[in-house]
């Protein structure tokens, strides 16, 4: 039983190992960024040119409907090629 719970144990210190790695990296880029917030660095920054109008642009639901179709299709398509379907006889 020591064993198995062992193993257990490993995982969760590699994991922690990693969490800690990761947090120690947002820290150390927290503490050596400069910090100098201006009116232009607060500016929305789109392609080298200054924003104009507003925030909300509409989009069509269709554009929705065929990606999700296109992903039904590719993962119905990757089932079916794994399961022999499109086999020629």
């Amino acid at each position: 039983m020591g064993e198995y719970l062992g193993s257990y144990a490993v995982v969760a210190v590699l994991a922690l190992l990693g969490a800690a790695l990761v947090a120690g990296a947002f820290a150390a880029n927290r503490a050596l960024r400069p910090t100098a917030p201006t009116r232009e660095k607060l500016l929305t920054y789109e392609s080298g040119v200054d924003p104009v109008g507003g925030g909300w642009a509409q989009s069509y639901v269709r554009y929705y409907v065929f990606a999700f179709l296109y992903v039904v299709f590719a993962v119905g398509l990757a089932f079916a090629w794994r399961k022999g379907v499109l086999t020629w006889v």
